[in-house]
């Protein structure tokens, strides 16, 4: 490639590179196929394509949720959330933990309608504290209390805000990979899940209607096939710990044999940030609010504390959650990048840096003896702690990965906004740094 030397102009700084209004002259030049063109900062591709010029290198997104052995979408993650929220806050007859008012809140923005609402509340029986309910050890809706839920779940006619068939069978079958990602990491064969999964759907659909949409048969009591295959997966259930009721049982005070089952870390996690949506002020992209904290953040994250127990969230996977959602809505966001970069994804991060900090004085040799002793103690809560720790340092690759991909072409994705530039850039070394090995003697 020859080139005129009156063809090029040297561009003695950054700032003059990435100026916010660049004259003319100090437009850098870039390499087109058809010679050389002049860089549209800040473009679109479709942009890009009209000007001739080619458009910013394609950045993948980073993953930042482990994969989960039941693969659930993310719509049913989103309800199975705020099934999880309203379950908790229901609280144990003494009265609700959290306000109709914010409930309604976090509903609005995970983008719920109100009649998802209203069936849910019947559904989930939250009106009902001692029937279909956990015993006094489970945590609202742990997977043993939502196998009762399946079990219980039918359509009804006694009113027109009842469920319908089809509401009926989306419940259900939102239940279902959440109890076979709960059984799988205790590990039950393939078959086993297999079978389980045959018997709930052929319940629901003799419940339902066979899942055509069609409405449900008209019947005052269940059928005699019905009761069978409800008995059939009540016991299938017991075996697997998620109930002890022999069939003709329909209590809710029976004591679950298999209380210690519980939500995978990663199914856990990826519900509660699902929730933390909620402290956003939009879900939609296409809103001001999509890219900062709502004004009642404080409040919507206190109230959804009382899912910690059953989706096992503590303060440290808590303050991870916040991270992974800002990066999240980092890597949707169209123009919004440096007010999320500026706000929430830096305020997450220093929050997250500090944990690990601390978990490394914490892993310090002077302190292993004394944590090996709690461990023997806790290892529900050591086991929390392991995944967390390594939870973190993956979510701190995926922010390099992405937010290193964006910078090696910084012209085509920054254009001339230099701040959003510089911000990447601190938030992309901090992670750099946290991620070096740290100088630690040998056990």
């Amino acid at each position: 490639l020859r080139l005129a030397p009156t063809d090029v102009k040297i561009v003695v700084s950054s700032r003059d590179l990435l100026a916010r209004t660049p004259a003319p002259a100090h437009t850098p030049l870039v390499l087109t196929p058809s010679g050389l063109g002049r860089s549209a900062s800040g473009a679109h591709s479709d942009e890009f394509g009209r000007a001739g010029i080619l458009p910013p290198a394609p950045v993948a997104t980073a993953p930042v949720h482990a994969p989960l052995a039941v693969e659930v979408s993310e719509q049913d993650l989103r309800v199975a959330a705020y099934e999880a929220l309203l379950l908790a806050a229901a609280g144990d007859g003494g009265g609700p933990l959290v306000s109709e008012e914010l409930i309604h809140t976090v509903r609005g923005r995970l983008g719920l309608p109100l009649r998802t609402h209203r069936c849910l509340a019947l559904l989930l029986r939250t009106d009902e504290p001692t029937t279909f309910r956990r015993v006094a050890t489970e945590p609202a809706g742990c997977p043993a209390h939502r196998a009762r839920l399946l079990l219980a779940a039918r359509p009804s006619e006694a009113a027109s805000q009842s469920p319908t068939a089809e509401e009926v069978r989306a419940f259900g079958m939102r239940q279902l990979p959440l109890l076979l990602n709960a059984l799988h990491e205790r590990g039950m064969s393939s078959a086993t899940l297999a079978r389980l999964r045959r018997q709930a759907e052929a319940l629901l659909d003799t419940r339902c209607g066979g899942g055509g949409g069609g409405a449900a048969p008209q019947r005052l009591a269940p059928s005699e096939q019905e009761r069978s295959e409800e008995d059939t997966l009540r016991v299938s259930l017991a075996e697997l710990g998620l109930g002890d009721e022999q069939p003709g049982q329909r209590g809710g005070d029976a004591r679950a044999a298999g209380g210690a089952v519980e939500w995978p870390h990663q199914l856990g996690f990826r519900l509660y940030c699902s929730l933390l949506g909620a402290t956003y002020g939009s879900s939609s992209l296409a809103e001001e609010g999509y890219a900062c904290e709502a004004a009642d953040a404080d409040a919507v994250l206190s109230s959804l504390s009382c899912s910690w127990r059953a989706l096992l969230v503590g303060e440290e996977s808590e303050r991870l959650c916040q991270l992974v959602v800002a990066f999240e809505r980092l890597e949707m966001a169209d123009g919004a990048g440096a007010q999320l970069l500026a706000g929430p994804v830096t305020q997450a991060l220093d929050a997250t840096l500090h944990d690990l900090e601390l978990a490394c004085t914490r892993s310090s040799p002077a302190r292993r003896q004394s944590a090996a002793a709690r461990r023997s103690q806790a290892d529900a809560t050591a086991r929390t702690a392991e995944w967390v720790a390594r939870r973190r340092l993956e979510v701190l690759a995926a922010v390099v990965s992405y937010l290193g991909g964006k910078l090696r072409d910084y012209r085509g994705h920054y254009g001339a906004s230099l701040d959003e530039m510089e911000l990447a850039v601190a938030v992309w070394s901090q992670c750099i740094v946290a991620l070096q090995p740290a100088d630690a003697t040998p056990a």
